[in-house]
């Protein structure tokens, strides 16, 4: 995609210029379809992801500021989307709590798994509980959570296993 070429058509989009808007659309529907279906691994879902990354972007599109990064700016439109999707999924989806290898033996499944969510939300940032449930909840490898996240993957790795530690640690402290 040309940078140039798309900071053109979103300022000729920002005048309301519709043919505009198509081509724009033409030019990045593909990648942005592509980048959100690594996130979200269902064509229906990805589509519907990508439609909305362009609804927004057209809600939005007065607040790009020209020469800046055109597909930065709207594949973070689309990265948000996809990990707002996917925290939402992740609500209705059990976890493994079998990832940090402790179960409390006098509760019930449902009441371990409540528990590690309330777990979670204590005592993790936000960004160590997207890895997290990412990688436990949806399986995600690691590498591709760093591609997700634009970090490298040894930064991924650590975030991950300090997360995993925390956990362990406060589990086994609420258990005694």
């Amino acid at each position: 995609m040309d940078k140039r070429l798309l900071n053109d058509l979103i300022e000729r989009i920002k005048l309301g210029d519709e043919d505009s808007f198509t081509q724009f659309y033409d030019e990045t529907n593909k990648g942005i379809f592509s980048f959100v279906y690594t996130f979200v691994k269902q064509k229906e879902t990805a589509e519907d992801i990508t439609q909305e990354t362009f609804i927004k972007i057209r809600q939005n599109i007065q607040s790009y500021k020209y020469g800046t990064n055109p597909s930065a700016w709207f594949f973070q439109i689309a990265k948000n989307l996809a990990l707002d999707y996917l925290k939402k999924y992740s609500k209705q989806t059990s976890i493994d709590i079998t990832e940090i290898e402790i179960v409390d033996n006098k509760k019930n499944e449902t009441d371990n798994k409540l528990f590690l969510h309330d777990m979670m939300n204590k005592y993790l940032s936000q960004e160590e509980r997207e890895i997290f449930l990412l990688h436990v909840i949806h399986g995600y490898k690691h590498r591709e959570i760093a591609k997700f996240m634009n970090q490298p993957l040894g930064t991924i790795l650590w975030k991950y296993n300090t997360a995993k530690k925390i956990l362990k640690q406060k589990i086994k402290e609420e258990l005694k």
